[in-house]
């Protein structure tokens, strides 16, 4: 618990900090455009006492007169307030521009003034919204859309404000520090402000696909494996919910559900999908499987396809966005770090809610089993993730080891002893999900009632079970043919370049090797 607060402290600290930066350019730019009528006013102040010093016709008593004169007058009331005695001073400032200049810094001041104004009433609608959201699901569904669509109207608006401000900006400070502009520099200014406007402007506008990208995956129809679809049919009308449109299986150390489409290797699906792991098949037993099928298929129900179909798209759009504006430089600095504030504002909400569901999707997986096998299912799925890891250090150096296959029994046993530092802090690892995090093992086995020690954990790992994959795709391995392959051939591509990058001069295989893909250029 004291880890948990200190993680949302954290967060907190976090969050702030980046709403600080989003304003660092636009109050920067306020308080130039402050300063800038005095240090008009200063630079008009130097250049009229240098007229007086230098004129021959005054006499030293009226040089005086007229310098202390100067020394005192505010330039800017001159031009918007004089009094009869100034007249026609201001009439000469009106014909040389200097009226105009001190115009035209007003407006820009209040220009940003208005900016600044809307980005921080826009963070505290967001703020506001985030504290409305933590009612109810579909009160986290509504306001996180409404306040999407203000992070992104208030991201249009930054990039509308900054590019003429800064452009101003850099026009203004050359104008008035040398008394002139310098038009290659105000050029490139331009041009560049431009490429950074448009290409922050397509970030925000891009139709991104909603889709999530397997590639090492394929689709199993009830033809390829009517066995497994026979299963997943019955945990569907078990729990009362309705079966997935799509099965695909792949090499991604995952289980998930989604109604977003999934591309793969010669298709895509649309509708329900449900993503299986062929690694992880090979290791659980069907039992097993089927309860974290059953926890998968326990996100089609109640308010959770409400939160698949409208909450996670944006959130998906939303990294596009700010990823796209990551590559926008200075100009996409302000909005980036909006919506990064847009972002972490929720997130403390959206873990809680995350949290909820999958202690519910859990829940719901142990109906189709039992809490006990719902419970061996998280462990060894955490533990397959270690033993996974492993396997494919030691296949990157030795090229006799399938890169997929390996008995994770056999595995613990040889590379996990009981003393080993993995076994007391597995109940802190969280699994990997497409869209958000997971709670923490030890709160999940909580949940379900269940209490797993360490050594409980290794014995549950050291079982020898016949694997789902044996049940479901009985004698159907040709299935997979073309991902093992395809796992084969990208391991060959790691091999060589680790082989490359590990390479030494110092021997004659490591020479020729570097020779070979960095030759000299003479």
């Amino acid at each position: 618990m004291a880890a948990s607060n200190l993680a949302q402290r954290q967060l907190r600290r976090t969050t702030h900090l980046t709403l600080l930066k989003s304003l660092l350019l636009p109050v920067g730019l306020l308080v130039f455009f402050f300063i800038a009528p005095y240090w008009l006013s200063y630079t008009l102040r130097q250049e009229m006492i240098g007229q007086i010093v230098s004129d021959q016709k005054l006499t030293s008593t009226e040089k005086a007169q007229a310098q202390a004169y100067f020394e005192k007058v505010d330039f800017q009331a001159l031009c918007f307030n004089p009094t009869p005695n100034e007249k026609d001073l201001r009439d000469d400032f009106v014909e040389s521009g200097i009226v105009f200049h001190f115009q035209r810094l007003n407006w820009y001041r209040n220009f940003s003034i208005a900016w600044v104004l809307i980005l921080l009433g826009s963070a505290a609608l967001l703020h506001l919204l985030n504290i409305k959201a933590r009612k109810s699901t579909a009160s986290l569904i509504g306001e996180y859309q409404l306040g999407y669509r203000i992070a992104i109207g208030t991201s249009f608006i930054n990039l509308l404000f900054l590019f003429p401000l800064l452009t101003f900006a850099s026009f203004e400070a050359t104008t008035i520090g040398f008394n002139e502009y310098f038009p290659k520099l105000l050029i490139a200014i331009v041009i560049g402000g431009i490429a950074a406007l448009l290409q922050s402007m397509n970030a925000l506008m891009k139709i991104v696909p909603m889709e999530f990208s397997e590639p090492m995956s394929r689709e199993v129809t009830p033809d390829d494996a009517p066995e497994l679809w026979q299963v997943v049919r019955r945990a569907a009308e078990s729990l009362k919910t309705a079966p997935p449109d799509h099965i695909i299986v792949g090499l991604q150390l995952n289980f998930y559900v989604t109604e977003l489409s999934v591309a793969f290797p010669g298709g895509r699906t649309d509708g329900r999908t449900l993503f299986l792991s062929y690694p992880i098949l090979r290791q659980l037993s069907e039992p097993e499987a089927l309860s974290i099928i059953g926890h998968e298929l326990g996100h089609f129900i109640g308010q959770d396809t409400a939160m698949s179909r409208q909450f996670y798209p944006l959130r998906f759009k939303l990294n596009h966005s700010m990823y796209g504006l990551a590559q926008s430089g200075l100009l996409g600095w302000p909005s980036l770090k909006l919506l990064q504030f847009f972002s972490w504002s929720f997130s403390e909400t959206v873990q809680a809610a995350s949290r909820a569901r999958e202690f519910l999707a859990d829940a719901t997986g142990a109906t189709l089993t039992s809490p006990d096998t719902a419970a061996r299912a998280l462990v060894k799925f955490h533990v397959i993730e270690e033993v996974f890891s492993q396997h494919m250090n030691a296949a990157l150096k030795d090229d006799s080891i399938n890169p997929v296959h390996f008995q994770m029994h056999s595995a613990v046993q040889r590379n996990l002893p009981p003393e080993a530092d993995f076994w007391p802090h597995l109940f802190q690892v969280t699994l990997p999900h497409p869209l958000d995090s997971h709670p923490p093992l030890s709160e999940r086995l909580n949940s379900l009632n269940e209490t797993v020690t360490p050594a409980a954990a290794r014995e549950m790992a050291l079982q020898e079970t016949p694997n789902a994959y044996a049940t479901w795709f009985p004698n159907r391995d040709s299935l997979f043919t073309p991902l093992l392959t395809a796992a084969d051939d990208a391991m060959v591509k790691i091999r060589s370049q680790a082989a490359i990058h590990s390479a030494s001069s110092e021997t004659l295989e490591g020479k020729a090797l570097l020779d070979r893909h960095f030759p000299e250029v003479v």
